[in-house]
């Protein structure tokens, strides 16, 4: 019966979804009225975003209304980021507050990058604040990585710097793994070429694997190079251990290889122990052996 009735509440809705209300309220507390009511304040907020706004803040705080404000975020933060975004900020700390700014955030980023990176750039410097301004620069990474790299690179140092270099690298290399690895390695030295090295190259492992192993012998010899060739060949172990072992193997002797034997020993010697036990006897005396 009351999977019946979810069937005519959503059907109603799409009519007249204050009768649709009506009935979704009279179903017992519980999943059934939730997902009931998420249909029809989904269906009436692309019909009448007003309406359904006006419905949503007349609720008590609770359950009901968070289930009901999830289904709204959406068409709101699209039809009307400002307003969106001046309710949400209106809302007492918590939950319910934490996800509208992040969805209005993502939304607004997608239609209209400059106009949100100004409204989060101006949030408390606090974690909601940070979390805001980066869901913007990661939603900004899909659609124009170039001018959210060129905006992460003057932010801060910290975490937000950190986090936000991450997620373009990874959504530029997705896009255009040479301009991604181009940007990577023009980034000074230190933490944030690191942060965005790995990512890049956890990103071309995922997409194009021999890219990645073209970009990661392509670095200069040295700290990042060896970490890097490590990564990727933990990367290839757990999807091709095969392919990772004759990778490895191949690798001139140096504080690479070693770095990489380490990271495909562990799958090696479970899936493979008399082949590892081979190799590590053929090798000279040492600490690779």
């Amino acid at each position: 019966r009351t999977q019946c009735t979810q069937a005519v509440v959503s059907g109603l809705a799409g009519r007249d979804p204050e009768a649709a209300l009506q009935m979704a309220m009279a179903l017992p507390a519980g999943p059934a009225r939730g997902q009931a009511l998420m249909s029809v304040a989904s269906q009436w907020a692309n019909q009448d975003l007003p309406g359904a706004v006006a419905w949503v803040q007349s609720l008590p705080e609770g359950w009901t209304r968070q289930q009901a404000l999830n289904s709204i975020m959406y068409p709101w933060a699209q039809s009307e980021p400002e307003e969106a975004a001046a309710y949400a900020l209106k809302l007492p700390p918590g939950n319910e507050r934490n996800n509208m700014l992040s969805s209005v955030a993502s939304s607004w980023a997608y239609q209209d990058p400059e106009a949100a990176l100004r409204w989060a750039s101006q949030l408390p410097n606090d974690h909601t604040g940070n979390q805001v301004l980066q869901n913007v620069i990661s939603a900004m990474a899909q659609t124009d990585p170039a001018a959210a790299a060129a905006y992460v690179e003057k932010l801060p140092a910290g975490s937000l710097r950190m986090n936000a270099i991450g997620s373009v690298a990874s959504a530029w290399a997705q896009a255009d793994p040479e301009s991604a690895v181009a940007w990577a390695r023009q980034l000074p030295a230190g933490s944030a070429q690191r942060r965005a090295t790995e990512n890049v190259l956890y990103s071309l492992y995922n997409w194009i694997p021999s890219d990645a192993s073209d970009f990661v012998m392509s670095l200069p010899a040295g700290q990042l190079r060896n970490r890097g060739i490590g990564i990727l060949a933990s990367q290839w172990a757990n999807s091709d251990l095969t392919g990772a072992v004759a990778w490895v193997r191949q690798l001139p002797d140096g504080a690479a290889r070693q770095n990489a034997l380490n990271s495909v020993s562990y799958q090696w010697a479970s899936f493979d122990p008399q082949g590892a036990s081979d190799y590590a006897a053929s090798l000279p005396a040492g600490t690779t052996r």
